[in-house]
């Protein structure tokens, strides 16, 4: 693959797929090592954000009603 341009742009779904290790993560690892530079908009850091945090916020919830006795 012919890159005619040294930036990419990652939206906030690669960015996720890269936090998260899904099953694509490798090769999207792979194709954006290949890339000198990289980018994202400013909303990716809110999106990137929330998301993170409410999977955090709901594994955080999930971990107290498994370790809080019955």
């Amino acid at each position: 693959m012919k890159m005619t341009a040294d930036l990419a742009y990652v939206d906030s779904s690669a960015l996720l797929k890269l936090i998260s290790h899904e099953p694509g993560t490798p090769a999207l690892q792979r194709e954006l090592g290949r890339w000198p530079r990289l980018a994202s908009s400013a909303l990716a850091l809110t999106e990137v954000s929330r998301a993170v945090a409410s999977v955090a916020t709901a594994a955080a919830w999930h971990g107290l009603t498994v370790l809080s006795p019955s």
